[in-house]
């Protein structure tokens, strides 16, 4: 927000003091300023108009709401009076709701409280943009689900939300963090995760705590080693996660291994390759859907002896073949 000032201004050869609701005609030029800038002290307005008119023959003045009627410290309208100021209470973020109360980075001022508009859907990107029904806000945008879920319609990373740990509603007690969606026990510093804000973090890579806790990049950008910048370097894409965009490396990212969206279903990923391990006596067998299937092709009727033998109807798998119960 620009800070208000007094201002003057020359007209005709004649300074003129104008503030809020204040119009001083001079020689029949009208300087005005718009609200913003506290009003002079009572009497000024009409002084300087008087002398105007002394000098420029039947110059006049007139003033409106004088006399401090409309805020604190002379502020007019919606205004109030701030550290010397005059501030919007309702939107300014350095003065949200009362004097002296900032909002969080990335945080706006949405009548007088600050709101988190990449997650809030009654404000998502913007003061008073709500989603319709059904939508949750990601990213500064509306769209009809969540990637990780929601909780009270707002996209979470159960895996490091201490209020929804694991599931929603699942508070961690105090002192404890949200480490893989399980309460207590420390980050781990080694794997480059710090605690912030109760929930265990990688601060090189995430955007809301990104270099260090609590400093959130603003809406469009993405985090990297710790800076906010606008896209991902090579080699890493850009990718949904949890609570907004993040850049992932495709190459290990159980969550996004080789594309974004393709999940390892035993969480090992190699080389943009989902990795399976069967146990013994289970076979790997393909799947549209998984990358991991592994069956017991001795007994199972839809993978008898192999991954693609279906038994027909009233058939039984027995040792890897198909045979009619006796």
């Amino acid at each position: 927000m620009r800070p208000n000032v007094t201002r003057r201004r020359v007209c005709a050869g004649t300074v003129a003091f104008v503030g809020v609701a204040v119009v001083a005609v001079l020689g029949g030029l009208e300087c005005s300023h718009g609200v913003g800038a506290p009003p002079p002290p009572h009497g000024a307005g009409a002084a300087s108009a008087g002398a105007a008119g002394a000098g420029g023959g039947g110059t006049t003045a007139t003033t409106g709401g004088m006399g401090g009627s409309g805020g604190a410290g002379g502020c007019g309208g919606l205004l109030s009076g701030c550290d010397g100021g005059c501030v919007d209470l309702q939107a300014d973020v350095h003065n949200c709701g009362q004097c002296g109360v900032a909002c969080e980075t990335g945080e706006r001022c949405c009548g007088g409280s600050c709101v988190d508009v990449s997650r809030r859907s009654g404000h998502c990107g913007a003061c008073g943009a709500a989603c319709q029904d059904g939508d949750v806000c990601y990213g500064g945008a509306c769209r009809p689900e969540c990637p990780c879920g929601a909780c009270n319609g707002m996209c979470v990373d159960m895996e490091s939300d201490p209020g929804n740990c694991g599931s929603c509603g699942h508070a961690c007690k105090a002192g404890d963090a949200c480490n893989g969606g399980i309460c207590g026990g420390e980050c781990g510093q080694s794997w480059g995760k710090v605690a912030c804000a109760g929930g265990c973090v990688d601060v090189k890579w995430d955007p809301l705590h990104c270099g260090s806790c609590g400093v959130a990049c603003v809406i469009g950008e993405v985090c990297v080693e710790g800076s906010c910048t606008a896209d991902c370097p090579p080699g890493r894409l850009r990718c949904d996660g949890c609570r907004s965009e993040v850049c992932v490396d495709p190459a290990y990212d159980p969550e996004h291994c080789g594309a974004c969206g393709v999940k390892c279903s035993l969480g090992l990923c190699n080389m943009g390759k989902c990795l399976c391990s069967c146990a013994g006596g289970y076979t790997k067998c393909p799947h549209p859907a998984l990358d991991c299937l592994c069956i017991d092709v001795q007994s199972d009727p839809k993978h008898c002896g192999d991954c693609y033998t279906v038994c027909g109807p009233g058939e039984i798998c027995g040792k890897g073949a198909c045979v009619v119960p006796g």
